[in-house]
């Protein structure tokens, strides 16, 4: 028997259009979203930017106290005066009489934590390691 030879068919080629993608569509609400963020934000803080010191203290402690310029002798008054007739000890770097208040205040009631964990503070801040480590350990009981 004989082979019978098939004719080789072209192969047929395909249409071939360009498939366009379209550009990914953001959802609608993506678009203000962020706008409306920045918006409410800006909004909300913007009394904030208009403020300056507050008319509380500020003033007496930081905008008019003349002590708070960089001169030597003001390291001085830092460190024993008074400012606007209150004594912020811890604030103004008096360890040593910030140690003696919280004594006091421990001869008077030593039942206060919250003291001897101060004045362990005063301690370490004047190298005073030990009496720190047992103030810590009186703070706990």
């Amino acid at each position: 028997m004989a082979k019978r030879s098939t004719p080789k068919s072209k192969p047929v080629a395909a249409a071939t259009t360009p498939v366009q993608q379209t550009p990914s569509k953001p959802a609608d609400w993506s678009r203000w979203v962020l706008p409306v963020i920045l918006l409410f934000t800006a909004v909300l803080y913007w009394p904030a930017l208009q403020n300056g010191f507050t008319n509380w203290d500020d003033d007496v402690y930081v905008t008019a106290n003349e002590n708070l310029t960089l001169k030597a002798q003001n390291l001085q008054v830092l460190s024993t005066k008074q400012v606007a007739g209150n004594f912020h000890p811890l604030t103004m770097g008096r360890w040593n009489e910030a140690i003696t208040d919280f004594s006091q205040s421990l001869m008077l009631n030593p039942n206060q934590p919250q003291m001897y964990q101060y004045r362990s503070i005063c301690y370490e801040r004047t190298g005073r390691k030990a009496e720190a480590e047992a103030d810590k350990v009186a703070a706990k009981h």
